[in-house]
């Protein structure tokens, strides 16, 4: 019986998989095998797959489907095999990977005890609906000098650097990229979609890991990754001529860039997750509510006037309870954000408070008005006034703030002006959460009021915040440490 089954799918680019397959075989246990699934690749020919005589003839098998299926069915399929040849653990992964000493020891470690799906660190983890969780898996998150390179000696050091910096019971729950994902084979099939397949094979390309994630947990099935294993990653090649590949194979080294970039959203709202590694689901009932609150057109019904998705107020919610100081909210309307930053830190018991501002001298009455009603007053300061011009007065004033709910304007000029104030208003570990910032009108030309995403882009320095996520339609910012920036 083998160990670990690796399921390495190809389409094409088979200098990547002869170099993937090779590394695999080098740095795994000796009765690990390769389950290797060509996806009807057009330039498939006897010369293409040659190197397969490089590799143990007694540990790997080869199989070829004769039309496309994706991505998704080449899984599947390698699963079975998996489970057909008694491997104990089994790791879907992409055909672009370079392995290194020692990646199969902490996964290895974390699913014979509380996890049930888990993957290495990489220096290119792939765009998820989850940015802060893709950032986390990101080589550079743990090591900001991390050279980003493939060549041996290189791969070698960082391995190195990683295994030795971090315990091998080390683990973050997060999503993870379907780039490489490991799981016991026992524990693949007591998961699946169906009786024939494992991955919803309605994904054949995009979305597969994030469907199979979504259903585990509502299995009560615990996801994570685990920074003392380390596998890297060029992205992007196994997936055929539909699919962009970020630079070709050079033996000389693949250097990736270092800056983590905005992705550009459509409007879309994006899900709710945590961001503090101590909440599961929820801080608590009072949390738990603005997932069950009612909804008026997609947004929470709260007895006060404003615009909230359910996503926006359960992140406001979660940033205001866990923040280390005070508060500051730009942009108060009627109070409905307001009293779920009051209710946040009330029900917190700690000893910060809030300051909010607004142009509107009628909002900040029905702000006021709405904050005692639910008394909720005692700790929150509402002043009328502009947000940029505020700003100013509280830095020259000294005053910081752990955490900054931005939502005064939409126009690019009115947040840009805020932006440039926030490095030396937001605490070292802060957050800004932007509203606003995943909205369809921040890229219509037609909508000229609208440039939050544009104006955050321009006006937060990235030496000094980092993109954290989007979660409904408000983009979330960290003030980085002096050693960070």
């Amino acid at each position: 019986m083998s160990q670990i089954a690796f399921i390495l799918p190809i389409y094409g680019k088979y200098d990547f998989a002869r170099r993937c397959a090779i590394s695999f075989f080098e740095f795994s246990p000796p009765d690990s095998f390769c389950v290797i699934v060509d996806d009807a690749s057009p330039d498939f020919n006897r010369e293409s797959v040659a190197w397969l005589r490089e590799l143990p003839k007694d540990r790997f098998e080869f199989f070829r489907f004769e039309t496309r299926g994706g991505l998704t069915r080449s899984w599947n399929w390698g699963l079975i095999q998996a489970d057909r040849l008694g491997a104990e653990y089994a790791c879907p992964g992409n055909s672009d990977l370079l392995f290194t000493e020692g990646w199969h020891i902490p996964l290895i470690h974390h699913l014979s005890h509380s996890f049930d799906l888990v993957g290495p660190i990489t220096n290119a983890p792939g765009w998820r609906r989850d940015p802060l969780g893709e950032q986390r898996q990101n080589a550079f998150y743990y090591d900001p000098n991390y050279a980003a390179s493939d060549s041996p000696e290189d791969l070698a050091a960082a391995a190195t650097f990683f295994r030795q910096k971090y315990p091998i019971d080390v683990v973050f729950e997060s999503a993870i990229n379907g780039f490489f994902m490991m799981a016991k084979t026992a524990v693949w099939k007591s998961g699946a979609f169906d009786a024939a397949h494992v991955f919803n094979p309605s994904f054949p390309l995009v979305g597969n890991e994030d469907e199979l994630q979504e259903r585990w947990r509502r299995m009560n099935r615990r996801i994570g990754h685990a920074p003392s294993s380390f596998v890297f990653h060029y992205r992007a090649i196994s997936r055929g001529d539909q699919y962009r590949c970020d630079g070709a194979f050079r033996s000389e080294g693949v250097v990736a860039s270092r800056k983590f970039e905005i992705p550009d959203f459509c409007g879309v709202s994006q899900p709710y997750i945590p961001t503090y590694g101590q909440v599961v689901s929820y801080v608590n009932d009072a949390h738990r509510h603005y997932a069950e609150c009612p909804l008026i057109n997609e947004l929470i019904d709260e007895g006060i006037s404003g615009w909230l998705r359910r996503e926006d107020a359960l992140k406001l919610y979660e940033l205001a309870f866990f923040s280390e100081g005070d508060v500051l909210e730009l942009g108060c309307g009627h109070g409905l954000s307001t009293s779920i930053i009051a209710q946040a830190i009330t029900d917190a018991a700690k000893r910060n408070s809030v300051l909010s501002v607004d142009l509107n001298p009628n909002h900040v009455s029905d702000a006021v008005a709405n904050l005692k009603k639910r008394r909720l007053d005692d700790r929150v300061k509402v002043e009328c006034g502009n947000a940029a011009t505020y700003c100013e007065k509280l830095v020259k004033e000294g005053e910081r703030f752990a955490f900054a709910f931005i939502d005064h304007a939409h126009d690019y000029r009115a947040v840009l002006a805020v932006c440039r104030q926030l490095a030396n208003l937001i605490v070292e570990g802060g957050y800004c959460l932007f509203h606003d910032f995943n909205d369809v009108r921040n890229s219509d030309p037609g909508q000229s009021d609208y440039g939050v995403l544009q104006a955050v882009r321009d006006g937060l320095s990235p030496s000094k915040f980092e993109f954290c996520g989007v979660y409904g339609c408000t983009g979330l910012f960290k003030r980085a440490s002096k050693a960070e920036g």
